[in-house]
């Protein structure tokens, strides 16, 4: 077992639950992240801009901190302690964010980056593993966008048809639906095994 290398010291500040947010923090710098995605996604046109990896940084812990939406940002500027053990004194703020996601979109520069993040992340928690057992299932997703419709669960939203690797919990791929599209699982299938195979991983 590895022991995380974050030190403390005596503070006014207290960490809570959100501490555990270390391990989020930890993994982007082992997938090295950081570096990729200002090299990648920052502006050229200013050098007063936020780095890329800040504002991808910031989003990455709401995400994993159950953030509903942009403003819930906050929260994390107010845990001052836990940004200081992150070197993040520069969280930005919910425009910023919001600029930033505006500016990029649907373009192909970000999705080329998260499909790149998405094979590093692949291939770290598989190792050596060439060979995984594919789980092709339905879940659910609550959103209020207008092309959301009202799914079984009472509430709108998605129900993307997901491939899972149960040995390391990882998802691999996604196809985003509605809830009343059926398609056969054959199909979503097919699609997460052309993803494997790019990633140099065969289906079992």
């Amino acid at each position: 077992m590895s022991i995380v290398n974050y030190k403390t010291s005596d503070s006014l500040h207290t960490l809570n639950a959100r501490a555990s947010l270390v391990a989020v923090a930890e993994l982007v710098k082992l997938l090295g992240l950081s570096s990729m995605i200002d090299r990648r996604l920052s502006r050229r046109d200013s050098n007063r801009a936020y780095p890329a990896s800040v504002i991808f940084n910031t989003l990455m812990l709401m995400l994993h901190d159950g953030a509903r939406c942009l403003a819930d940002v906050r929260l994390l500027k107010q845990e001052s302690a836990l940004m200081n053990l992150l070197g993040m004194n520069r969280a930005t703020g919910a425009h910023t964010l919001g600029n930033w996601l505006h500016a990029l979109g649907c373009s192909a520069a970000i999705m080329s980056v998260l499909d790149d993040i998405n094979r590093r992340r692949l291939k770290v928690g598989l190792h050596d593993c060439k060979r995984v057992p594919l789980d092709i299932d339905a879940t659910e997703i609550e959103a209020h966008k207008k092309e959301a419709k009202w799914i079984y669960k009472n509430h709108p939203g998605f129900v993307p048809m997901e491939g899972h690797i149960a040995e390391t919990e990882q998802v691999v791929a996604t196809e985003i639906r509605a809830d009343n599209v059926r398609r056969l699982p054959v199909y979503s299938a097919a699609i997460v095994r052309d993803y494997l195979l790019k990633t140099d991983v065969n289906l079992m």
